[in-house]
């Protein structure tokens, strides 16, 4: 063997070494997604994945968490709408997700069976939500709680070809994990910048997002649904979108939901380490919110119909 075969054999070696590391540690593992004419798009229904060590399921309806089938007799319904951030992708195991979290903790304080639905999926904008929403409802929830980061307030609807998200499972996730640190490594810590916030195109996007969430909220609060809405800041804060809150408070107080600006909370709690990125949240992060909507959805849920 020459000093190139062997050269080779040992590169093919160390690859397949890599592959099969990551296979053991249950990494790299992304779930695929698919194109929806409506909403823009949404995971394959019925599959597991595991991109950073925490494996979990894409169910019956193409949402993070549990299957989705009828209420049962004595549960308690609250869905949670958003986008990566109630998602939570690989970051956030199924227990640390304030949707679960929240849904847990009103089990134990009412002594019944309450359940969350998980309404998201990453890079979703608002118009996305209230399209999926008016295409599949709110699967018998009693109780909506809409948690909107400021990220989303000018985000477009968004479609499968803004994103590189998979629509196949990856042959190798030795070259998914690299093209997907390549990603990470250059928009790490990035967070739009205000001028990006105060684009002429934006302001347009901006009023078409009211709009879509008002009609939403709309129907929801017809159907005799509670209602939550809850804006998150990133880790700057709302900077320049403060008349941006008021726009959407506003949208909720017409509507009859029950409004919770989450900025004082994280105000006061810099210290801990909430953001994995400057948007994201971490677990920490997580907790933070459930803890801080916690008393506004139990109070939603006794107020709705049992």
């Amino acid at each position: 063997m020459n000093g190139v075969t062997f050269s080779i054999a040992v590169v093919l070696l160390a690859l397949a070494s890599i592959e099969l590391v990551l296979r053991w540690l249950d990494v790299a593992d992304p779930p695929t997604f698919q194109f929806n004419a409506l909403f823009g798009y949404l995971m394959h229904p019925d599959q597991s994945a595991s991109t950073r060590g925490h494996r979990f399921r894409i169910n019956n309806a193409g949402l993070r968490g549990a299957d989705v089938n009828r209420r049962m007799p004595g549960e308690r319904r609250v869905v949670f709408v958003g986008d990566s951030i109630t998602y939570g992708g690989g970051r956030i195991p199924d227990g640390d997700l304030f949707a679960t979290r929240v849904a847990e903790a009103l089990s134990v304080l009412r002594h019944e069976r309450v359940t969350a639905v998980n309404v998201s999926a990453p890079g979703w904008g608002i118009q996305n939500m209230a399209a999926f929403i008016a295409a599949n409802g709110v699967f018998e929830a009693e109780v909506v709680v809409w948690v909107l980061p400021s990220t989303d307030f000018r985000r477009h609807k968004t479609s499968l070809e803004d994103f590189a998200y998979p629509r196949t499972r990856p042959r190798s996730r030795l070259i998914y994990a690299a093209l997907s640190w390549l990603s990470t490594v250059s928009s790490r810590g990035r967070v739009p910048t205000e001028a990006e916030y105060s684009a002429v195109p934006g302001a347009d996007i901006l009023e078409a997002n009211l709009v879509a969430l008002d009609s939403t909220l709309h129907a929801l609060s017809a159907a005799g649904i509670q209602l939550v809405l809850a804006v998150l800041p990133d880790e700057a804060g709302y900077r320049n979108l403060a008349n941006d809150v008021q726009r959407f408070k506003a949208v909720a107080d017409a509507n009859g939901a029950v409004f919770v600006d989450l900025k004082p909370v994280f105000r006061m709690q810099r210290d801990l380490h909430l953001f994995e990125d400057g948007v994201h949240l971490t677990s920490r992060g997580h907790e933070l919110v459930a803890n801080a909507i916690f008393s506004t959805v139990n109070a939603a849920l006794a107020g709705g119909r049992p």
